[in-house]
């Protein structure tokens, strides 16, 4: 029967305790997945309430996919072009078999974040040892970002192990090692790729890197990359001919321009609400959220010189705030940083640990450049750079625990309460690190929104609506979750004034606007609206109020519903049940 075991270190022995020592590999492994799942479904049982308003794109995407619409958003005006397929089409399965997209977004981060831990374990144990491994694959399993992640509707978790995949055979791969090795890291990146488009570079570049590295060798690191990239390419090539037929470039992803086309704005002197939301005189949407994918790509074409003075401008502002960002809590900072700094600087780097620690330190800094040239931040853009961080921490408590023991050692303790008091240690630093990311993710923008109190007061106001909805209802907002829930189309609420924005609704055929006391300063007319109503144009029809404030429900007088002759439901109040938030996001 297989066992797990910790040696104890013999009294006077520091050799004996430079690393935990695992009889079976087995039985450890065994018992991060179930720590893993245990941690995994609790969260899921008790945290989140809401899909994420990030969540409920790929959600509607999948929703479409299923019932044979196109690959369209919620906003359904147009191809979706920004998100790769991996994500909705996996929830479109699940769709497909009778779940709701919103679970079966779940579902599918679930299954991916709950060997998450294991990948990290192995590649640590591969990279640094046995206790590095087991060390690394338990800050993987309890990691409150990672459990949160791992029952959020984002792209996140099935990234992240993928990843994760895709370093741990990638590391064979710079070693030559057999094709095998090399045909999963092809899979593991392509898919990867399928999932968030950054894979791209990095297969372009550890091709490149395989290739050069081991030059020496000639034909058969030529053989190797080509492989590499080959199967790589086999997954990806559909979708870049995909992405290249309907924007008319050929293109590999379609976020870039999204980007461009903000700066772009922003260097015209246009504020946010204009960026995002701006309209034309004759009431024709040019906002980035009012305009197709496609017609957003066809803008974003700054001349070379134009589109490198951005890039720098914006590499200049983002440097003075990235300490900040790199810092934050919902990491487990400074924790993770000071455990990762010892792992990665408290050894020697030989030319075989270089080699090792390359795709790593490759996608430590495609992360960290795609944070500076980016004009917008979220904190889940730093998360691509958590796996490694996470190995450089397992070998950081490493560190930390024969450095412990051999102090106390050398102090005359006796070997078993060395090695007590140095597994305490490591307990310690687990805690803290663990307990700051506790804390950090409550405030965290995106991860949080599963238990939002603005968003959890708007799910119920959707699932209201939806008997008297369907796709070709149109509902404008200051946000997504409504339309998501009544399983409507979205149209935003244009950035102009009242009598402009009257008019762009009649144009937009709204059939139910959505107005909240909370959203008053989000749109310049939107206060006024609250205190008094356009009551020539619309009809009140529901109020609903939550944790947040009071929703109202109002149709448009002008809209196809009113050509309807069933009769008005008239003005309910339906309070928001008082639900209780999860302990990790506080009061």
């Amino acid at each position: 029967m297989s066992r797990l075991s910790i040696d104890v270190l013999p009294d006077h022995s520091l050799e004996a305790g430079k690393s935990l020592s695992i009889t079976c590999p087995r039985a450890g492994l065994a018992f991060l997945f179930t720590l893993s799942l245990a941690l995994r479904l609790l969260w899921w049982s008790v945290g989140p309430q809401v899909i994420e308003s990030e969540g409920l794109y790929y959600a509607r995407v999948a929703e479409n996919l299923a019932q044979g619409r196109g690959y369209q958003g919620v906003r359904e005006n147009g191809y979706q072009l920004l998100y790769p397929p991996l994500y909705p089409g996996s929830i479109a399965l699940g769709y497909l078999c009778g779940l709701s997209s919103e679970t079966a977004g779940r579902l599918v981060s679930f299954l991916f974040g709950v060997p998450f831990p294991i990948v990290v374990c192995l590649l640590a144990r591969r990279l640094y040892g046995p206790a590095a491994g087991w060390a690394s694959g338990l800050l993987a399993a309890v990691h409150p970002v990672l459990v949160v992640l791992s029952a959020a509707v984002l792209s996140e978790s099935v990234y992240l192990t993928l990843l994760a995949l895709a370093l741990y055979y990638s590391s064979e791969v710079f070693s030559l090692g057999s094709r095998r090795a090399t045909i999963l890291a092809g899979v593991c990146l392509g898919l990867s790729y399928l999932c968030r488009p950054e894979a791209f570079l990095l297969t372009m570049v550890l091709s490149i890197l395989t290739a050069a590295v081991h030059a020496r060798h000639g034909s058969l690191a030529i053989a190797r990359a080509a492989l590499l990239l080959g199967v790589f390419l086999v997954l990806a090539l559909p979708y870049i001919v995909f992405l290249s037929l309907h924007t008319g470039q050929v293109r590999y992803e379609a976020k870039t321009p999204d980007a461009i086309a903000y700066l772009l704005r922003e260097d015209a002197g246009q504020d946010g609400g204009q960026i995002y939301y701006g309209i034309d005189r004759n009431l024709e949407g040019t906002g980035l959220s009012m305009i197709s994918n496609l017609e957003m790509i066809k803008t974003a074409r700054p001349a070379s010189g134009q589109f490198i003075r951005l890039l720098l401008k914006q590499v200049r502002r983002n440097l003075s705030a990235l300490n900040q960002r790199i810092a934050a809590p919902y990491l487990g900072q400074p924790f993770l940083g000071m455990l990762a700094a010892l792992g990665c600087f408290a050894s020697a780097w030989g030319y075989e640990r270089l080699r090792g620690e390359l795709p790593g330190l490759l996608v430590c800094g495609a992360t960290l450049l795609s944070v500076l040239l980016w004009p917008y931040a979220h904190d889940r853009f730093l998360l691509p750079a958590l796996p490694v961080l996470l190995l450089w921490a397992g070998k950081g408590l490493e560190v930390v625990r024969t450095w412990t023991l051999g102090t106390e050692v050398e102090c005359g303790l006796g070997g078993r309460l060395a090695s007590v008091l140095a597994s305490s240690m490591v307990t310690i630093w687990f805690t803290l690190l663990c307990g700051v990311a506790a804390s950090g993710v409550r405030t965290s923008d995106e991860l949080s929104q599963s238990w939002s109190a603005r968003l959890i007061d708007d799910k119920p106001v959707g699932q209201w609506l939806r008997p008297q909805a369907g796709r070709e209802t149109r509902i404008m907002d200051t946000g997504p979750t409504i339309a998501y829930y009544s399983g409507a189309c979205l149209v935003p609420y244009p950035w102009a004034d009242s009598d402009t924005a009257l008019r762009y609704i009649a144009k937009q055929r709204i059939d139910y606007l959505i107005l909240r006391s909370s959203d008053q300063k989000r749109r310049p007319y939107l206060e006024e609206w609250n205190q008094f109503p356009p009551v020539d144009h619309v009809e009140l029809v529901n109020t609903f109020e939550g944790r947040s404030g009071v929703v109202r429900v109002y149709r448009w007088r002008a809209g196809r519903q009113e050509a309807s002759k069933s009769s008005s439901p008239g003005i309910i109040i339906r309070p928001v049940p008082n639900m209780a938030q999860p302990a990790i996001a506080g009061a």
